[in-house]
């Protein structure tokens, strides 16, 4: 989950191992979005709000699907 959770609160959460070799350009998204600046669309599926709206991600195996 990366994005925005409330007025002034921003998460960076659930990367696993994968977070310590991620954590260059995710601290560059992160910081463009506190920022108000263009962010990589790429990682708007990440955002928090997927969870109330119900989208999986993309990633997964058949028809299992990630929920992280």
């Amino acid at each position: 989950m990366i994005g925005q959770i409330g007025k002034h609160t921003y998460v960076d959460a659930g990367t696993s191992g994968h977070g310590f070799k991620l954590a260059p350009a995710l601290g560059a998204h992160v910081a463009a979005l506190v920022m108000g600046e263009e962010t990589d669309p790429g990682l708007a599926e990440f955002s928090p709000e997927r969870f109330a709206s119900g989208r999986l991600l993309a990633a997964g195996f058949g028809r299992s699907r990630l929920l992280g």
